[in-house]
């Protein structure tokens, strides 16, 4: 069941956030009376060991599973079908489980405290966490040596994965995965700042200062300019070109589409990802270990995968090579980044 993923083993529970989007429950009991009353004595209600899903009282806690060795398993969801799942060890006692007041009735589970009530009941079909989030792997890696640990979100013109090496810069360099070689560059005829990278269609499409510009792969030209796209000193975070819609994350505002033909730019989602890519209809929003499969229309998420041995919860780029995806960062036991194949 889930592996080893996202194990928080804490005293004091902290029903965290992903995106913003979850927040349930203060931190920890208050003093020795814990949240509204006397600490309870004696064991837990063995009742408690249940799968349970939420009918009232928070927005994305979407369903409890408390096992017998008092690890509770949350499972979050928002509105768009994020998902993300919380373990967590709880102190229980026979009327209190860490921060919360507990009582059953039936198949009916109450959590109180001074600010919340949250009403569950037994669903014995609840989903694990492996069904609720999908497990993915680091299954290849390869050391390149770049000018800082700068990388923005990366490209693959069909052969190799295409990294901008340094916030400064008119090199894209191209890394042959087979290979785990550098194959060779591609030179801007200017200099690009802070350069996230797309390729579609034998251009290159690469971000710079507060526009996103398309550049001839042969000559390096510009042949298109946007318009400017986020504001002055804001940040792009990834690319993803869908037809004649580029999307794209603002470091401050969020998710957009830049429609290519128009220049109309549109605000998808309130929250930035760090890296984009559309692969066979679906778009991929990468950020720390999650990366969410969406639809376009309506925007949701129909899959969420979770990269359980990256190292900590930030990574950079996303890319993927006919196959498999890649993204920039960091595996457990390393120390440097490197660019990591996830299984499929």
């Amino acid at each position: 069941m889930c592996k080893n993923y996202f194990i928080v083993v804490i005293i004091i529970t902290i029903i965290s956030s992903f995106l913003g989007c979850v927040k349930d429950g203060p931190i920890g009991p208050v003093g020795a009376q814990g949240p509204m009353g006397p600490v309870g004595n004696g064991s837990a209600d063995p009742r408690l060991y249940a799968k349970w899903e939420v009918i009232s009282g928070s927005s994305n806690l979407k369903y409890l599973t408390l096992n017998n060795d008092n690890i509770c398993v949350s499972l979050y969801s928002n509105s768009v079908n994020f998902n993300s799942v919380i373990k967590q060890f709880q102190i229980i006692t026979n009327s209190q489980i860490t921060n919360y007041n507990y009582k059953i009735s039936n198949d009916t589970l109450t959590l109180s405290n001074l600010t919340e009530l949250i009403i569950l009941k037994k669903n014995l079909n609840a989903p694990d966490a492996n069904e609720w989030v999908n497990e993915l792997n680091i299954i290849d890696s390869i050391n390149v040596q770049l000018n800082s640990n700068y990388v923005s979100d990366m490209g693959f013109d069909g052969v190799n994965v295409l990294i901008v090496p340094d916030y400064q810069t008119d090199t894209i360099i191209k890394v042959n995965p087979n290979t785990h070689s550098i194959s060779g560059y591609y030179k801007l005829n200017y200099l690009s700042f802070y350069g996230n990278v797309n390729y579609s269609n034998s251009k290159i499409w690469i971000t710079d200062y507060e526009a996103i510009k398309k550049v001839n792969i042969i000559t390096g030209n510009v042949e298109l300019t946007s318009i400017p796209l986020i504001n002055p000193g804001d940040a792009f975070r990834g690319l993803a070109l869908a037809g004649n819609k580029m999307w794209f994350c603002s470091f401050t505002n969020g998710l957009f589409t830049w429609d290519t033909l128009t220049n109309e730019k549109t605000k998808i989602y309130p929250n930035y990802f760090d890296a984009l890519e559309y692969v066979n209809g679906f778009l991929y929003l990468q950020t720390g270990n999650y990366i969410y499969k969406c639809e376009l229309n309506p925007f949701r998420a129909v899959k969420t995968y979770y990269i359980s041995d990256l190292s900590f919860n930030y990574s950079s780029g996303l890319t993927y090579d006919g196959s498999n995806f890649w993204i920039y960062g960091i595996k457990n036991g390393d120390i440097k980044y490197k660019l990591l194949k996830l299984s499929n």
